[in-house]
């Protein structure tokens, strides 16, 4: 099987079992919030991005890893292979451990980072829960990396998917019987370790690590430190670009807002989850498909990649923009709904989030972090400066800290990005500043529309979501296929991967 048709079958295991997850999240959130209340799923909120700010440590490993891993995968070399492997796993077990430390060093500062809440010994315990887990998570972390580098992305997601649901059905089931929080994270710690578990008996049976005792080559080493530097950087940037806001919110404002954000994060991660996991199911394939590309190859490639990811992000900020308000006072209750100004700053900065993401997959797939190294510094720096003063200064809530998120993306990502890669192997060419230019057009002109036209549910109902969903849902899909169909990408894609393909 091409690397091009692994991909895209990795895609779609990936797809379909991140969507039937997130029905699930979606029903457990439900519970939660009926069961435990909106304090309980802001600490729920809070103490994820305490941690997610902790395993900053592991530098980004998954895809600096990746890159090192294809090309003894692609040769067959289970030599290598199992000397990789083996380094992976002492990585992995020294970033555990640090985050455990730090973790457990976080503990007296509970009291300060939650405002307004008194930090009880329960309290406490629910983040050793919480930290347990976030540790845990490395100790077969190595079996995950291998199985996504080999292409067999789909292997982890059907695992991922069939524990996943299990442990949030019986999450519902604690819930109704034991409306405890403690039940609720221990179920959570037991799926992590079966999850683990299973990848490796995959890994075991199927793929050949012939044992030794040589260490990795000294080349492989430096790619790993060079490109874990730029991991680090990336992640320090994308925490506290996305990652932060929790943490800012609860120590500025209180932990209902924090659980009012999360629930409209919730709705962000879904959707950017189920694009992550089809990209990052294509990212093997991009890098074994560039090193057999000539430049031409390369340019036209990463043009009708971009292409596609930016009406992709089009579609789903337009289907959030103008359903997220509906599908909140539906699920969760009309008082639990933002303004009208927030819905689009959160959609505008989700949009920007995955229309980055064709550069980041290329960048991911060749090993180009430590290229961008002081991008994601820079990023951080002015987003956490501006969200400090939007909230202390201004007291703009969550307002500033989505201002100061959609600045710094602007400021940096929006072009940084792109620029690395066509310094590393794929030519600017004026076609993919014409793509750029149609995707800002379409957008803009979506953004005046919701300004001018759209008004918020007073009274929502499943009908009336349903019925909003489909009117907007031809809006957005005539103006995609107008930009697809008049795109010189888009009738290129047309003609080599759908035509073409057909005929042979």
């Amino acid at each position: 099987m091409s690397s091009i048709k692994k991909g895209i079958v990795n895609s779609w295991v990936m797809l379909v079992s991140t969507v039937v997850t997130i029905i699930l999240i979606f029903l457990q959130r439900s519970y939660f919030v009926n069961s435990l209340g909106e304090t309980a799923l802001g600490l729920n909120s809070l103490f994820n991005s305490i941690l997610s700010a902790i395993s900053i440590a592991d530098v980004g490993l998954d895809t600096v890893l990746l890159f090192v891993l294809i090309k003894p995968l692609d040769a067959k070399d289970h030599f290598k292979l199992y000397s990789l492997v083996s380094f992976i796993r002492k990585l992995y077990f020294s970033v555990a451990g640090i985050i455990l430390i730090v973790g457990i060093c976080v503990i007296p500062f509970l009291s300060n980072i939650i405002n307004g809440t008194h930090v009880t010994p329960y309290i406490i315990l629910i983040f050793l829960l919480y930290l347990i887990n976030a540790v845990l998570t490395y100790c077969f972390a190595e079996y995950r990396v291998l199985l996504n580098a080999n292409q067999q992305s789909y292997v982890v997601s059907i695992i991922t998917f069939l524990v996943t649901s299990s442990m949030t059905i019986a999450q519902i089931i604690s819930l109704n019987v034991f409306n405890s929080f403690l039940a609720f994270e221990i179920i959570q710690i037991l799926a992590t370790v079966l999850m683990g578990s299973l990848m490796y008996l995959y890994v075991s049976r199927h793929i050949i690590l012939t044992k030794n005792n040589d260490p990795i080559s000294t080349d492989d080493k430096k790619t790993i430190l060079k490109n874990g530097v730029g991991g680090l950087s990336n992640r320090i940037g994308t925490f506290v670009v996305f990652g932060s806001d929790s943490v800012l919110l609860s120590i500025f404002t209180n932990l209902v807002t924090v659980a009012r954000y999360s629930n409209y994060m919730m709705l962000v991660s879904a959707v950017v989850s189920i694009i992550l996991k089809a990209l990052s199911a294509m990212m093997p394939s991009i890098g074994h498909l560039v090193i057999r590309q000539n430049n031409d190859e390369k340019s036209n490639f990463f043009e009708i990649f971009n292409h596609g990811i930016y009406l992709a992000s089009f579609v789903v900020f337009g289907f959030f923009l103008f359903n997220a308000d509906y599908f909140i006072a539906v699920w969760l209750g009309q008082q639990l709904m933002f303004s009208k100004l927030t819905t689009l700053l959160i959609a505008v900065n989700m949009l920007i989030r995955i229309a980055r993401l064709g550069s980041l997959n290329y960048i991911d797939a060749l090993g180009l972090q430590w290229k961008q190294r002081w991008k994601p510094v820079i990023e951080a720096v002015l987003n956490l400066t501006v969200s400090i003063i939007m909230l202390y200064i201004f007291k703009l809530g969550i307002n500033g800290i989505l201002l100061a998120t959609l600045l710094s993306n602007i400021t940096t990502v929006v072009w940084m990005e792109p620029k690395v890669v066509f310094q590393n192997g794929v030519t600017l060419r004026k076609q993919f500043l014409y793509i750029v230019i149609r995707f800002v057009t379409l957008t803009t002109g979506t953004i005046i529309y919701f300004l001018m036209f759209y008004q918020a549910p007073h009274n929502a109902t499943i009908l009336g979501l349903l019925i909003n969903f489909l009117n907007y849902a031809l809006y957005i899909v005539v103006l995609v296929s107008i930009e697809f169909f008049t795109s010189v990408h888009g009738r290129l894609f047309i003609k080599r991967y759908i035509i073409e393909r057909n005929n042979k």
